[in-house]
């Protein structure tokens, strides 16, 4: 698969996991919804304003959608999980920490034997 075919999967990819559409992408991107499908058909990039558009409203990063990589160094699964816990509401996200913190002891306890 090329680079380019990388960066649309990405792309799509981050799309269906927000529940958003390409058509709500290129609205507020201000980018023609035509003109994006034929650059994806036709294996072109956005120019770099559009890039950097796509990438904020889609709260990743241009790097990523290149290159798949994060510039904190998560991968996009943990990044999918950093999201999703973000989006919890407070009593929630302790609920997770509260879990995390007894799996986490769990692991050093069986390590110390």
């Amino acid at each position: 698969m090329s680079e380019i075919q990388y960066f649309y999967e990405r792309l799509n990819e981050l799309i269906k996991n927000q529940g958003v559409t390409q058509e709500w992408l290129c609205k507020k991107a201000d980018i023609n919804l035509g003109t994006f499908r034929n650059r994806q058909t036709n294996g072109t990039y956005p120019n770099l304003l559009e890039g950097a558009k796509i990438a904020e409203l889609l709260n990743t990063s241009v790097e990523f959608l290149l290159f798949g990589k994060t510039p904190d160094g998560i991968s996009p699964e943990e990044a999918e999980m950093l999201r999703k816990y973000k989006s919890l509401e407070p009593c929630d996200q302790n609920a997770v920490n509260v879990l995390l913190k007894g799996l986490y002891e769990q692991k050093e306890n069986r390590n110390q034997y």
